[in-house]
C-alpha cells in the first residue's frame, strides 16, 4: 500500500491535467461474479442512478443501501470508480463519497483518497492521485476479497475485532503491560 498521508499526492510529480491517468487504462473492471442475482445488479443499477441523481438526504439513503448489500456493492461501486473524471472538481467529489461508501462497506479500509473540497480547483496531483486509488481498491479486491466467502470472513472477523476492543476500551497495544518480576 502506499503512503496515505492528508498531504501524500503533493508529492505527486504531476504538472498538468493531460498526465493525469484514466483509471479504465490503469485497470480492468471488476468482473461480477454469477453469484450476484439479477435482483441485485437491478437493485444496484437503481440505488446508484438515486445515489448519483439525487442530492442531500435522498442519496445518502440510496449509499446507505449499498453499505447493506456488501460484497456485489463493493464490487459495483469499484467498476463506478473507473467511470470518474478525477480531474473534474464535482466528479471528484462524487468520487470522494463512493469511497466513502466503500470504506463503510469494509468496516474502515481506504486507499487515501484525497479530501476534495467544494468549488476547489483541481490540483493535477490530487487528480492523479484520486483517479490511482481505484487501482488501489481493484488490487485489494483481487488479493485480499476474490470472492464472496473470503469478504464475508474478512468482515466477521473485522467486526469481532472490532467488537473486542471497544469492550475492552481500545486496542490492546495501549493496554498496561505488568511489571517484571523483581529479582531476588
Amino acid at each position: 500500500m502506499r503512503e496515505t498521508g492528508t498531504e501524500a499526492w503533493k508529492k505527486f510529480p504531476v504538472k498538468s491535467m493531460a498526465e493525469v491517468v484514466d483509471p479504465k487504462k490503469e485497470c480492468d473492471a471488476l468482473e461480477i461474479p454469477d453469484s450476484v442475482t439479477a435482483e441485485e445488479k437491478t437493485k444496484m443499477e437503481e440505488l446508484f442512478k438515486k445515489a448519483k441523481d439525487g442530492s442531500g438526504a435522498r442519496a445518502d439513503r440510496a449509499l446507505r443501501e449499498f453499505e447493506k448489500m456488501g460484497y456485489p456493492a463493493l464490487l459495483f461501486l469499484i467498476n463506478q470508480l473507473r467511470e470518474i473524471d478525477y480531474k473534474n472538481t464535482d466528479a471528484a467529489l462524487w468520487g470522494m463519497r463512493l469511497n466513502t461508501t466503500l470504506m463503510n462497506i469494509t468496516m474502515g479500509v481506504h486507499v487515501g483518497y484525497a479530501a476534495v473540497d467544494l468549488g476547489e480547483e483541481m490540483d493535477p496531483r490530487k487528480a492523479q492521485w484520486n483517479a490511482k486509488t481505484v487501482k488501489e481498491w481493484v488490487n485489494a479486491v483481487k488479493a485480499q476479497w476474490p470472492t464472496r466467502e473470503k469478504f464475508d470472513e474478512f468482515i466477521t472477523k473485522r467486526k469481532a475485532k472490532k467488537d473486542a476492543e471497544l469492550e475492552g476500551g481500545g486496542d490492546k497495544k495501549d493496554e498496561k503491560k505488568p511489571e517484571p518480576p523483581k529479582g531476588k
